[in-house]
């Protein structure tokens, strides 16, 4: 799993079709409150990760992008 605050990831990974245990962007956070809702994420979002969704979690609540909905 790849955890990260840059979009470049989940474009590449889609792109290139890499196998992966999922993305989480954590944009906009402070890295207090990311640390904090890691955990969280993981044990909610185990599912989507391992299937090789992108979280994306920001003011807005989680985004979850899945493979089969990024056109290439």
């Amino acid at each position: 799993m790849i955890v990260t605050i840059d979009s470049d990831f989940g474009l590449l990974v889609f792109k290139r079709h890499e196998p992966h245990t999922g993305i989480v962007r954590l944009p906009d956070l402070p890295s207090a409150q990311r640390i904090r809702l890691m955990d969280q994420l993981i044990l909610r979002y185990a599912t989507e990760l391992a299937e090789g969704a992108i979280l994306t979690l920001s003011a807005d609540p989680v985004r979850i992008s899945r493979p089969t909905s990024i056109i290439d």
